[in-house]
């Protein structure tokens, strides 16, 4: 009966979906242009005069943001192959992904699995509400065609990683980095670029349940995590 269903508004819904499309990219047009100033903000830090970090105020959480070319590409890749597989070649949308999602949520009547892409998770942590919902899923379908037309692939995955919350009051790969593993940034060489395989696949772990894959709290929880990134990768 899903599949069916899904024939049948994949067939007769085109006019229906291109008319939701308008409306959202209409109701939402500053925040997609303003998507790097919608980012969680760095927490404040002092330095000293060799630009290595002394202090930081921790009251609102860790927060540092990092270009992606100070990001460790082990982490990059644990990221991508857990979450998008496919996230270098799409267009922003998996369609099998998203037809196998469906399936499952009209088998359960209601939004309990993923098949959201990483330009989708960006999408709903920086605008939409993280409400478990269709509409919230047909939003993020909707606007992923205006973030690809003012953000490349580098842009998105950079603010993806950036604005994830990794558990603990941490967002980014870089407060992550120092919390869970005492990394530091070395000035030239930020804590994040400085994660290893299976730091890096932990972390992959963490955002997909930041309470139950925390290893501070649920180490063999978090361990069995990792080893399923590392099988995806």
């Amino acid at each position: 009966m899903a599949i069916m269903m899904i024939f049948f508004l994949s067939i007769t819904g085109g006019a229906a979906y291109a008319t939701y499309q308008f409306y959202t990219s209409t109701q939402y047009p500053a925040q997609i242009l303003d998507l790097r100033n919608l980012m969680p903000g760095d927490n404040l830090k002092m330095y000293d005069r060799n630009g290595i970090l002394i202090g930081q105020d921790t009251q609102e959480g860790l927060k540092t943001e990092e270009p992606l070319k100070q990001i460790s590409p082990f982490l990059i890749n644990a990221t991508t192959d857990a979450e998008d597989k496919t996230f270098w070649t799409n267009q922003g949308i998996d369609v099998n992904r998203i037809l196998e999602s469906a399936i499952e949520d009209l088998r359960r009547n209601r939004v309990v699995a993923g098949g959201s892409t990483i330009t989708q998770q960006l999408i709903k942590n920086l605008i939409l509400t993280k409400d478990q919902n269709f509409q919230r899923k047909l939003e993020e379908v909707a606007l992923v065609p205006d973030v690809n037309n003012h953000y490349s692939k580098f842009d998105v995955l950079e603010m993806y990683l950036n604005s994830n919350y990794y558990g603990e009051m941490t967002y980014g790969p870089e407060a992550a980095a120092q919390l869970y593993f005492g990394l530091n940034d070395q000035g030239d060489k930020s804590a994040a670029s400085q994660l290893d395989l299976a730091q890096a696949a932990m972390l992959a772990g963490i955002p997909n349940s930041p309470t139950a894959y925390n290893p501070l709290i649920h180490p063999q929880a978090a361990f069995t995590r990792m080893q399923v990134v590392l099988t995806a990768m």
